[in-house]
């Protein structure tokens, strides 16, 4: 997508409800959730993880 063509600035980071609404506010290009490195392998995190991320993009 057009969007990703820019990368330059990129944030990377576990998918915490404060991470993610600090990166989308830091005017980086782009926010990578993490969720293999810095997630918690367990199935409650990894859904807590997706509704985090679906509240930040509505």
């Amino acid at each position: 997508p057009a969007d990703l063509v820019d990368r330059r600035v990129e944030i990377t980071g576990p998918v915490t409800e404060k991470l993610v609404v600090s990166a989308l506010n830091s005017g980086a290009n782009a926010f990578m959730a993490d969720f293999e490195d810095a997630t918690t392998p367990l199935w409650g995190a990894l859904l807590t993880g997706q509704a985090v991320l679906y509240r930040a993009v509505r």
